[in-house]
């Protein structure tokens, strides 16, 4: 897989793991419990914007993936927490970097938690918490 197509289906997948974690954080509920009495609501979360242009690219160093990249996100994504993680085969788990702190709109991230060869990374996925 050449580097182009690396980086679209990781753009891809980390769009279908943004959408699908904006599903699970639409709403975020607490609980209070206080002497003899326990109370519980639901906030609304709003969304940070549309990711539909972001993209997640892995930059390659001898062979193995080194750090990645991800550019295009929101304005109001700034400040948020990014994990992204490499999915091979099978969609295993092949490498993760975060959460880190996201500073910008465009942001390399690394150490990754190992350095998979890049010719067997297929996607990734993106996950934002916050801001």
């Amino acid at each position: 897989m050449n580097a182009r197509a690396g980086r679209r289906a990781g753009a891809l997948a980390g769009l279908g793991a943004v959408a699908l974690a904006g599903v699970f954080a639409a709403s975020a509920s607490s609980l209070t419990i206080s002497a003899g009495k326990a109370s519980a609501g639901r906030t609304p979360v709003a969304s940070c914007g549309t990711v539909v242009s972001s993209m997640v690219s892995w930059n390659v160093v001898a062979g193995n993936v080194t750090s990645v990249t991800l550019t295009g996100l929101p304005a109001g994504c700034v400040g948020a927490r990014v994990t992204i993680t490499l999915r091979g085969a099978a969609n295993a788990k092949l490498a993760e970097v975060g959460p880190v702190l996201l500073t910008g709109t465009t942001q390399r991230l690394s150490p990754l938690s190992a350095n998979p060869g890049a010719s067997v990374v297929l996607s990734s996925s993106l996950v934002l918490t916050g801001p």
